[in-house]
């Protein structure tokens, strides 16, 4: 049998003061804060790890601070910043942990710096951005400022490829890279940007579908949201399966780990963002 476990509910959160729309980016600080993308209110909520609102900011629109994007991913950096990918806008925004505005960066377009859908993003330890396109199909990354580095990906289903449904990233201590994609599963790059491996099971006779959260933990090991499944799937670094945590309701959209290795994730088509606790 495969190794099964539980997913406790710690809080959840709807309603007022601080209801959401379409939550779906999610990141975590080094204090434990979580920031929430909430695009269907564009703007982004700041939480404690008791789901208390901290600070808010934002509002729709292409001026600096402003959103158009339903949904927004988001990605918080080792120095507490802030990235969001303004869908809409085809820009990447960053801000301080206050949510002061710092940077945008981006513009229409399939050429290097462009985009036509930014969705996925996330940052490494030395404070680059990536950036997912699932509409081009790719990849891109970026110094902290914005300034284009490389790209990478292209239309498919091979090995270093991606489809439209090209979903989440995250970035590992040593600086590689897990890409989820809803149709390809999840796929792992080196440092260099170079493939290294692919993976869709879980334990069981049930492949990973419709992959969309990835996140990892304080022991570099990753979670991936296997939306279509109802259960969030455990790997060691090398993809190697090690737990599967079933019971989710809803359509889970991206997840965050903590520290203390509880779970959260946003719920978008039902306004919730939860903490759930492993057992």
């Amino acid at each position: 049998m495969p190794a099964q476990g539980e997913l406790e509910s710690v809080w959840t959160i709807t309603g007022d003061p601080s209801a959401f729309s379409r939550p779906d980016g999610l990141g975590l600080d080094q204090h434990g804060d979580l920031y929430v993308a909430d695009g269907g209110n564009s703007r982004i909520q700041k939480l404690d790890s008791e789901g208390r609102l901290l600070t808010q900011w934002g509002s729709s629109g292409d001026k600096d601070g402003q959103f158009a994007c339903v949904p927004c991913g988001l990605a918080v950096d080792a120095r507490g910043n802030v990235y969001v990918t303004d869908t809409g806008n085809r820009r990447v925004q960053k801000f301080d942990s206050n949510g002061k505005f710092l940077a945008k960066w981006g513009s229409l377009g399939s050429g290097d710096g462009q985009f036509l859908g930014p969705f996925g993003v996330a940052a490494d330890r030395e404070g680059n951005v990536y950036v997912g396109d699932p509409v081009l199909s790719r990849v891109q990354k970026f110094d902290s400022n914005g300034k284009f580095i490389a790209k990478w990906g292209s239309r498919g289903d091979g090995d270093g490829q991606f489809s439209e449904d090209l979903a989440d990233i995250a970035v590992d201590a040593l600086g590689n890279i897990y890409v989820t994609d809803r149709t390809n599963g999840v796929q792992k790059f080196d440092s260099d940007l170079h493939f290294v491996a692919k993976w869709n099971a879980c334990g069981d006779d049930r492949v990973v579908s419709s992959a969309t959260g990835v996140a990892l933990d304080s022991q570099g090991n990753i979670y991936v949201n296997d939306q279509a499944n109802g259960r969030i799937c455990r790997y060691d670094s090398n993809g190697t399966f090690l737990i599967a945590l079933g019971g989710l309701s809803g359509s889970v959209g991206f997840i965050a780990v903590d520290r203390q290795g509880d779970i959260y994730l946003t719920e978008p088509f039902d306004n919730l963002v939860l903490k759930l606790r492993q057992h």
